[in-house]
């Protein structure tokens, strides 16, 4: 289970961010995102705590931006996003 989300302003950024994780051995996963987090791609990558930092290394050192990020936590059997 991932721990946080990375939303981006497209689906073409956040498969790009998705791309340049992988190329760097860092697992991810580009997932349909509620539209209640953002209104503009829908798609979103999710990253374990432990890649967190890394990934937003490799992601700047890439110039790529993400709009925003979310940890995820379990509420009451349901997925709740906090944003960070």
């Amino acid at each position: 289970m991932y721990n946080y989300v990375m939303v981006f302003s497209s689906f073409y950024k956040a498969v790009y961010a998705q791309e340049k994780l992988s190329d760097h051995r860092i697992k991810s996963g580009l997932m349909r995102v509620s539209p209640d987090l953002i209104k503009s791609c829908g798609y979103g990558v999710f990253l374990n705590e432990k890649d967190l930092e890394n990934s937003k290394k490799v992601l700047k050192e890439a110039h790529i931006n993400w709009q925003r990020l979310f940890q995820i936590s379990q509420e009451k059997g349901k997925q709740e996003y906090k944003p960070v």
